[in-house]
């Protein structure tokens, strides 16, 4: 095979490997050993004969899925810099080897014919191919390259529009090409591009709900370019664009310390670069690098991301809606994820690996993310949107109202407001109820911070920051600070909070802030912030947020936003000299459509009243020191019934609300 051919069909013989790492897998294979994986916790398999395959019986299915692909064992061996007869030879050895077990065994690994499997081993047959002396291509071999593709040939074994969906397609197309036997290019290729269209949306953004694996659709359909560029496939016209989309995605998707953020089934790692072919790889360094890119970004496939600038220093939030979860997604849907000062402070769940354990039921459950959930109840239904029903900007502010139904006969909102530039989130839950359940609404925090309950908030401490989480509690509610939380049911042990998932079986301690409230309507009220001077107020009709002059008010019947910078004081004496209870009306001298009314009292005698009216809101006795929001009509007045012979002096606060919509405008 041509030099060409070889370095766009097989590019992982060509990647930047150090000489010592290839001599050193060398070594061990002529020893016996196929390669493991250190990362994923997958030790060295000694395979000395072909009996030896029998123990991959009885490995779990990611131990044996990584072995019987072959590739991921021995390709190192063919790798440019260090390939010879004697290597060549060696690899061969091992795969005939594998070829005769298979030919002979009767119990085998469901993994060892997976549609998966099959077609990452068959690439590496065909690698075996292309490297085999042309006249003397071994039988063993080219039986098995033809059983291998009809296999995935067969309808009933394609796994449809996915990456494991496009792998076989994949390598179905190189078999094609390099071996011109079956006629399947043009139905490959338009398998293929259903599986783009369906995989990419218009944005670039992959549908497996991962950031893994949007980056590996990524990287794979840009190897599908190189390929259809190579064999004159008309049909590659307008992947290039997609994937220049899809690497904007991922530029947004990286937190500030350059790792993935861990959403669905991502380790929390830096992304291996290496695997992306030399022109994607170019033009992704230079997106990395431009810092003209808006801050804040919004995904109709489900994803919000926020930062603060494009500096490594910066800090980040996300947030989850979209469809239901699919593939390689969790349960995570409203969750919010914050990164600051060079880690995650509100964490995700994350991903520990694909073993059906306790802990990735776990991790894929809602109860590992920072959302409001039913714990009984493991999972959200299976056809649960989330629908982002409103995404607003105000003064380089962001607001975001959520909305989906989880769980039968409940509707979910979550109203976020995000200052990320002073690191400040004020998050407003609602859950409406056909029925009383207890509701629970959970943050991630690292294990190490230390909490202290103050006077209105918790102090939340870790290694060099202080963080404030303020709160709202009402009568039977309960506040829970824990770490790992589990039990055991009748089947088997349920964990319940306390860790994260970092990477492939590698899990994190959490401390999980709860709180549990129980009815069928239910708000839950939340500030949280970088340490500073906040003023939190939460009312029957609307929650309060005051910082650095600017008032936030979240309407919680419509979960509308008013924002305020004007604040204006007075302050009145009031008397009644008469024998009769006297009306004393003040009018509102408002522009404002939308105001907030407190009136506290300064000093009074023992007549003085203990209530007042406002016109608008009509027969219902208002109380002092408590703020109203009050819908002016234009001729609002602030109305007083002073007994006889009373007295005091009033401070009348009146905050000018502006309703914000999309524009920023009221």
């Amino acid at each position: 095979m041509s030099e060409e051919l070889m370095e766009v069909f097989f590019p992982e013989l060509y990647q930047d490997i150090s000489i010592d790492v290839l001599k050193k897998q060398y070594s061990k294979v002529k020893k016996g050993y196929l390669k493991g994986h250190s990362g994923n916790k997958i030790p060295d398999f000694l395979v000395v004969s072909e009996g030896d395959w029998d123990k991959t019986f009885f490995m779990d299915s990611t131990d044996a899925w990584h072995f019987h692909t072959l590739s991921r064992s021995l390709v190192l061996l063919l790798h440019s810099k260090i390939i010879t007869r004697e290597s060549r030879e060696l690899v061969f050895k091992h795969v005939q080897n594998w070829c005769t077990w298979n030919e002979k065994a009767n119990q085998k690994h469901e993994q060892v014919w997976s549609g998966h499997t099959v077609a990452l081993r068959l690439d590496f047959l065909l690698l075996c191919y292309c490297l085999a002396d042309k006249n003397q291509v071994p039988f063993w071999l080219y039986s098995s390259i033809t059983k291998h593709v009809e296999y995935l040939l067969n309808d009933e074994n394609y796994d449809g529009n996915w990456n494991h969906g496009l792998d076989q397609n994949i390598v179905l197309l190189k078999a094609e090409f390099i071996l011109k036997s079956w006629g399947i290019q043009d139905k490959i290729v338009r398998r293929i591009m259903e599986n783009f269209n369906f995989a990419f949306d218009e944005e670039g953004v992959t549908n497996e709900q991962a950031i893994l694996y949007h980056h590996y659709n990524m990287v794979r359909f840009s190897y599908v370019l190189n390929l259809f560029n190579f064999m004159g496939v008309c049909e590659s016209v307008g992947l290039g664009e997609v994937i220049k989309k899809a690497s904007i995605f991922l530029k947004y998707s990286l937190v500030p310390n350059g790792k993935y953020l861990p959403l669905g089934d991502t380790p929390y790692i830096i992304p291996n670069f290496n695997l992306i072919g030399s022109d994607l790889n170019e033009h992704y360094n230079a997106i990395m690098m431009d810092k003209s890119y808006p801050l804040t970004k919004v995904y109709k496939r489900g994803y919000v991301f926020g930062r603060s600038s494009w500096e490594q220093t910066a800090s980040q939030y996300s947030i989850r809606f979209g469809p239901a979860r699919i593939i390689h997604g969790h349960n995570d849907h409203m969750s919010l994820t914050y990164f600051s000062k060079n880690r995650m402070i509100l964490m995700d769940g994350g991903f520990g690996g694909y073993q059906k354990t306790p802990y990735r039921n776990f991790l894929q459950s809602p109860l590992s993310h920072n959302v409001v959930f039913i714990e009984k109840a493991e999972k959200f239904l299976w056809n649960s949107e989330t629908h982002l029903m409103t995404n607003l900007s105000y003064k380089d502010k962001c607001y975001y109202v959520l909305l989906d139904e989880p769980y039968e006969n409940v509707k979910r909102f979550r109203a976020i407001f995000v200052d990320i530039k002073k690191d400040i989130f004020f998050i407003v839950d609602k859950v409406i109820s056909a029925k009383e359940e207890k509701f629970t609404q959970n943050w991630n925090f690292p294990g190490n911070c230390i909490f202290s309950i103050e006077k209105d908030y918790i102090k939340i401490m870790d290694d060099s920051s202080i963080y404030k989480m303020y709160y709202h509690i009402a009568l039977n509610d309960e506040l829970e600070v824990s770490e790992l939380k589990f039990h055991r049911n009748k089947n088997g042990l349920k964990i319940l909070g306390g860790i994260v998932g970092e990477n492939n079986e590698k899990y994190i301690a959490v401390k999980n802030l709860r709180t549990h409230k129980t009815g069928k309507n239910i708000f839950f009220s939340n500030v949280f912030s970088l340490a500073g001077d906040i003023s939190v107020i939460d009312e029957n009709d609307f929650s309060l947020m005051y910082y650095d002059r600017f008032y936030v008010c979240i309407a919680k019947s419509t979960l509308d936003l008013f924002c305020s910078i004007i604040d204006n004081k007075t302050n009145i004496a009031l008397g009644n000299e008469n024998n009769d209870i006297i009306r004393h009306e003040i009018p509102i001298a408002a522009t404002s459509k939308y105001l907030l009314l407190k009136i506290n009292l300064i000093k009074k005698n023992d007549e003085f009243c203990l209530y007042y009216y406002v016109t608008s809101i009509k027969k219902v006795k208002l109380r002092f020191g408590k703020y109203y929001f009050v819908e002016n009509r234009g001729s609002e007045k602030i109305i007083f019934m002073l007994p006889s012979l009373s007295n005091g002096d009033i401070e009348i606060e009146l905050i000018e609300m502006e309703k914000i919509t999309s524009k920023g405008e009221s």
